[in-house]
């Protein structure tokens, strides 16, 4: 299996002094697992990662503790408890549930297939899927990571893009030219001019309000997209998005016949927004470091606790909790503020999580390439708290 290059930190930030490097090493084992559908032998993770055979092997030991992965054989597989890490950025947004129903209700009407998207970076990814069987080659997964450029969402999104996400979406696309590091795609065709194409459809949905994607991920595969704004902000808070067939439709007929409802839809979900009472904060997890310290006493130095510990700084978010301080995530977590803070400036560096002016921190949509796509379409434990061990 040759390297991928995995779009986690920026390629040209440098590692901060405090980060934790074994937690840097378990997100890159944790991506390239869901990269490769969930399932992966050592020496695949090996070679993926960079990392030596005793350092993955210690690395899947600990993440099967923690139950996210399971042992079989020789290889590591993903288990449905490691959604709990996505789960928990999916509950801090809200988005899913505030406005799941209604994109469910206009994909039964249209007998089309709906989705809600976020941004990520200079990409974006899938929140919430109505999906209609279609002859369609490609079905993509809450959690898939697609290049804005070939979204029908991506030009929404773009129009709020500083110069410096524009910078960085050129750099990309003079690295990474056939989008390599992102798997969920087939590989770029080669067209004419496609950045400055990007360019004018970003400048069409700013005058317009709303973007088409016409074949550009795969041939017959069409689709038609308008922006969810926030109420309270008038920014983009999602993109709804219409995903039809050529046989179906064609992209001309998905702006004629679908996006007048695709509209007011949208303008019910932004009302919907409007009216949400704010979130009742449920506990958070409560324990996880005593039980990551026991688990370290037992396993010795198989286990790596500081990864253990790092993860568990994500599960601390949640519904109501969408923004916390340093304090805070040490007071859910039970870690000391020190292992707290490097914890969160790793994330940072990584691009996890994002520190707000308010000296707070939230999740940003990459937590979901920890594992949740390949198992988005199975039961997962939203709830329960990892155990460590029997």
């Amino acid at each position: 299996m040759p390297a991928r290059t995995t779009p986690t930190a920026a390629p040209d930030s440098q590692v901060p002094e405090e980060a934790v490097t074994p937690l840097i090493r378990g997100v890159a084992v944790l991506e390239e697992l869901t990269a490769a559908g969930g399932t992966m032998s050592a020496s695949a993770l090996e070679r993926a990662t960079g990392l030596a055979r005793s350092t993955v092997d210690r690395i899947v030991a600990t993440l099967a503790r923690m139950e996210y992965v399971r042992l079989d054989g020789r290889d590591a597989v993903l288990t449905p408890h490691v959604m709990e890490l996505g789960n928990a950025y999916l509950a801090a947004l809200r988005l899913p549930a505030l406005l799941g129903s209604r994109a469910d209700a206009l994909a039964d009407e249209l007998d089309e297939s709906v989705s809600l998207a976020v941004a990520d970076r200079d990409g974006i990814r899938f929140i919430h899927q109505a999906t209609r069987r279609r002859a369609m080659s490609l079905s993509f997964r809450i959690g898939d990571l697609l290049p804005a450029e070939r979204t029908a969402p991506g030009p929404l999104f773009a129009t709020e893009w500083t110069d410096a996400d524009w910078t960085r979406w050129r750099t990309r696309r003079t690295t990474d030219p056939q989008d390599r590091a992102f798997p969920a795609v087939p590989p770029a065709p080669h067209t004419r001019d496609p950045d400055e194409g990007f360019v004018r459809r970003t400048e069409r949905a700013a005058a317009e309000g709303w973007s088409l994607d016409d074949q550009l991920i795969e041939p017959g595969l069409v689709a038609v997209s308008a922006p969810v704004r926030d109420p309270r902000t008038g920014r983009l808070a999602c993109v709804a998005n219409v995903v039809s067939h050529t046989s179906r439709h064609t992209a001309a007929d998905l702006r004629d016949t679908l996006l007048p409802r695709l509209r007011t839809a949208v303008a019910e979900m932004e009302e919907a927004l409007r009216q949400a009472p704010p979130a009742e904060p449920g506990p958070p997890p409560a324990g996880l470091a005593l039980r990551t310290g026991a688990s370290k006493q037992e396993l010795g130095r198989e286990f790596i606790e500081s990864l253990a510990r790092g993860l568990t700084v994500l599960t601390a978010f949640g519904e109501g909790r969408e923004s916390l301080t340093l304090t805070e995530v040490a007071k859910a977590t039970g870690l000391a503020r020190a292992t707290a803070r490097r914890a969160l400036i790793t994330y940072d560096h990584l691009n996890l999580v994002t520190q707000t002016p308010h000296r707070t921190f939230t999740l940003t949509p990459r937590v979901l390439s920890l594992g949740f796509p390949p198992l988005a379409g199975t039961p997962s434990p939203t709830s329960r708290n990892p155990t460590y061990g029997p």
